[in-house]
């Protein structure tokens, strides 16, 4: 399991590889599970030592490390199964149109003169994590059609 993890993080930027199902979901649960405790254990701070854009840099270095390993296995995922998957289609569409709603909101409230300092940082991490996740969905709509595989042709292969 953890030689698993182990790989899990030091394939974080490797897009073009594949991987099966054993390699991809315990690393994947696990990589979870730490980063929500990570999150929980931030939020529920009182106190931070530094002012807040410490804080801000600090929860955002947190959400690089959790995007980055996740997203590339994502995409090692992919190259493994082939670009016939409907779900990954449904849930890219569904993430796109999730993403842009919650950073729609976070601009407007972050925009309102009412916003205190802790609804501030909470939009602007949530406007950060997804505007994060944004710009990886719309790299991964800008391959080439002919970047991944076809299950027909992993079969062949």
């Amino acid at each position: 399991m953890i030689k698993l993890y182990k790989r899990f993080l030091l394939q974080s930027f490797d897009y073009n590889s594949r991987e099966d199902r054993k390699e991809f979901w315990p690393p994947f649960l696990i990589h979870i599970l730490l980063s929500f405790i990570a999150f929980f254990i931030f939020i529920k701070q009182d106190n931070f030592a530094g002012d807040i854009t410490d804080s801000i840099f600090i929860f955002i270095l947190i959400l690089i490390f959790t995007i980055t390993p996740v997203y590339s296995a994502i995409n090692r995922r992919v190259n493994d199964v082939g670009s016939d998957s409907k779900i990954k289609r449904i849930f890219d569409i569904f993430y796109l149109i999730l993403s842009a709603i919650v950073m729609i909101i976070g601009i407007y409230y972050l925009n309102k003169s009412h916003v205190n300092e802790d609804n501030m940082f909470i939009l602007f991490a949530l406007t950060t994590y997804f505007g994060i996740k944004i710009i990886f969905l719309l790299w991964y709509c800008t391959l080439p059609s002919n970047f991944y595989k076809s299950n027909h042709e992993l079969n062949n292969s």
